[in-house]
């Protein structure tokens, strides 16, 4: 079994976003927890410096404290793995996604797998990604070679807290198809009366494929369930790598969930 450090990363009050002509800039402040929630080994900056080239970082982002988040692996390696490997480690990690990363000229390398396939990208794991390569080359923004998009991510150490930002891929929207509208309600047991037609369903692309569907209640969302294989094959049919599910509690204030059967 590969080695795995865990440490948990807090985002902070500073956090927000931008648009930047057609990309997103994440920026956001991230703080190294003592613990992660199964009280696994705390890896310390000193420390990530010295992980050899078959480890696997586990990062909670967006975490609450010592509590939640959201978690992805990262590997640093010498040498990009064989795909098969990828997927393996990918599967084993058992999070929705693992990057990996070797320098590659200029840039790093970067690809994304989930547990059953590779993904065009990840937000969380890229900033994950930023965390580690600050932790163990120092501070700096990085240029990141994706499969289809070239963007930067960003870290800088101050103590235990980490500040990310992340520039997305380009970005595009457009409105969803009604099929495939009919058949996401399908899946989760919704229907016209649950939507919010303020937020018209939509396509949404930065660096992935989304559906996005906003429903009038809170409640409605938390009790969302759906089966796992027929969500996957309606995911994979369409192209999508999740379906989001918002409810807008206000102008600025989101609730949502993104069901990403294809990644298993």
């Amino acid at each position: 079994m590969m080695p795995i450090t865990s440490f948990g990363i807090k985002f902070g009050t500073r956090a927000a976003s931008r648009v930047h002509g057609s990309r997103v800039i994440f920026v956001s402040c991230v703080h190294l927890g003592k613990r992660l929630p199964d009280r696994r080994r705390f890896v310390t900056m000193a420390d990530s410096q010295q992980e050899d080239s078959d480890s696997v970082i586990r990062i909670a982002a967006f975490a609450d404290g010592n509590a939640g988040g959201n978690p992805a692996g990262v590997a640093i390696r010498k040498l990009m793995p064989e795909v098969s490997e990828m997927q393996r480690i990918a599967s084993e990690v058992g999070f929705s996604e693992t990057a990996f990363a070797t320098k590659s000229g200029e840039a790093w390398r970067v690809r994304y797998f989930s547990p059953e396939s590779e993904v065009p990208f990840c937000g969380h794991a890229t900033i994950a990604l930023g965390a580690a390569l600050a932790m163990k080359y120092g501070d700096g923004a990085f240029n990141l070679s994706l499969n289809a998009a070239n963007i930067t991510v960003e870290g800088q150490r101050d103590g235990k807290t980490i500040a990310g930002a992340l520039q997305s891929p380009p970005t595009s929207s457009a409105p969803a198809d009604v099929d495939l509208v009919t058949r996401a309600l399908t899946l989760f047991g919704f229907t016209e009366k649950d939507l919010d037609h303020r937020i018209p369903p939509g396509i949404a692309e930065g660096g992935n494929r989304h559906l996005v569907l906003a429903l009038k209640d809170r409640a409605t969302l938390s009790a969302m369930s759906y089966d796992l294989n027929t969500g996957r094959v309606l995911m994979n049919d369409a192209g999508l790598v999740t379906i989001i599910l918002v409810n807008a509690a206000s102008d600025q204030c989101f609730h949502v969930r993104n069901p990403f059967a294809s990644g298993g």
